[in-house]
């Protein structure tokens, strides 16, 4: 990089692999910070949910795919204030984890 002055923090890479999480960067895909409006909590189901079933690639556009990615972006827009709202106290974080419990 020729511009790496102009930076504060210096970018790196990292990967995600869902087939071998060993493998993978740890990362928090759901930072509510990272998420200020509907559209980034969408494309994060989207890929979520396509990187663990990659059928549904195939299958976009089909009300079974559409609705459980619709199904977990409520989700994560909803229990970001709520986990904020009651969690204050503890240093919780806000995980994939988190998501599937409050799904069930």
């Amino acid at each position: 990089m020729s511009d790496q002055a102009a930076y504060k923090v210096l970018p790196r890479f990292y990967t995600i692999n869902f087939d071998d999480l060993e493998r993978s960067a740890k990362c928090n895909p759901l930072e509510p910070s990272t998420m200020p409006d509907i559209t980034d909590a969408a494309e994060s189901a989207c890929t979520i949910l396509l990187g663990l079933n990659r059928e549904w690639i195939k299958k976009q556009g089909d009300f079974f795919v559409e609705s459980s990615i619709n199904f977990l972006t409520a989700i994560i827009l909803v229990s970001s204030p709520i986990q904020q709202l009651y969690f204050k106290h503890r240093n919780t974080v806000y995980t994939i984890w988190y998501i599937i419990a409050l799904s069930i």
